[in-house]
C-alpha cells in the first residue's frame, strides 16, 4: 500500500485536489441557495404564520433557501392576510404586519409590549406606502416645485408651489395641488413641471387660487 502511495503520489495529490475543490463549490453552492433570511413580526402575535405551508412564528430565520413564497397569516375573529414574499440571497426579508378586521381589539389594546411592537409595524408600513408612492410618483422626490421668489418690502413672496398627497377633492389616493399666490399661473406650473422632465398628464391635479384670499408664500 506504501509502495502503492509512493508510485501514483502525484496523482493521488491531483486526485485530493480536485476533491477538495469539488467539497469547496458544493459547500458554496448549498451557501448561496441557502443565504436567505426572514424576520418576522405579526400583531397579534399569537396568531398563526404559514409559510408555503410551514409554521413560522415572530423572529428571525436565518440560512433559508431564496425564492417566492407565500405567506397565510390568520387568527379567528381578524381578517386573513394572503400575500407572496421573496427570500433574496444574502439579504433579510421583513414581514411586519398586523391582521384587520376587528378595531375594537386594537382600540382596547393595553399590552405594552404589544403596543411597542405594533408602533415598529405601523412604521414600517408608513414606509413602505412611501416608498411604494415615490416608486409610482417619481414626482414626490422634487417636491414642492416653487416658482421664482420676489422681494417687496423686505418680505418674501412665492408666485406658486406645488406640492403631492392628499387633499379635499381628490379623486385617487395621491395627487398634486398647486397653490397659486398671486394669480394666473396654472400653465406656468405645468410648464414648470415639464421642464423639470415629469408629464402632468400623469397625475390628477388640483388647483387653488389663494390670490383672491390675501395670502402670499
Amino acid at each position: 500500500m506504501i509502495d502503492f502511495i509512493q508510485k501514483h503520489k502525484i496523482s493521488i495529490g491531483i486526485a485530493c485536489g480536485f476533491l477538495i475543490l469539488a467539497l469547496f463549490l458544493v459547500y458554496i453552492s448549498i451557501k448561496m441557495i441557502f443565504s436567505a433570511s426572514l424576520d418576522i413580526l405579526v400583531v397579534p402575535t399569537d396568531a398563526t404564520i404559514l409559510i408555503d405551508g410551514e409554521k413560522y412564528e415572530n423572529g428571525i430565520y436565518e440560512n433559508l433557501p431564496a425564492g417566492k413564497k407565500k405567506a397565510v397569516i390568520s387568527r379567528e375573529g381578524f381578517d386573513t392576510a394572503e400575500f407572496e414574499i421573496e427570500l433574496k440571497r444574502d439579504e433579510k426579508t421583513k414581514v411586519y404586519t398586523h391582521l384587520g378586521g376587528n378595531p375594537e381589539w386594537y382600540e382596547n389594546l393595553t399590552n405594552q409590549t404589544t403596543l411597542y411592537l405594533l408602533d415598529i409595524i405601523y412604521e414600517y408600513e408608513g414606509q413602505n406606502q412611501l416608498k411604494e408612492l415615490r416608486a409610482k410618483y417619481p414626482i414626490m422626490e422634487s417636491l414642492p416645485l416653487v416658482y421664482e421668489k420676489y422681494f417687496n418690502n423686505y418680505t418674501e413672496y412665492v408666485y406658486y408651489r406645488i406640492d403631492g398627497g392628499e387633499y379635499e377633492g381628490c379623486k385617487t389616493d395621491y395627487c398634486l395641488k398647486i397653490t397659486d399666490f398671486t394669480g394666473g399661473n396654472y400653465d406656468r406650473a405645468l410648464k414648470l413641471m415639464q421642464d423639470k422632465g415629469y408629464n402632468p398628464d400623469d397625475y390628477e391635479i388640483i388647483y387653488f387660487d389663494s390670490s383672491q384670499k390675501g395670502h402670499a408664500g
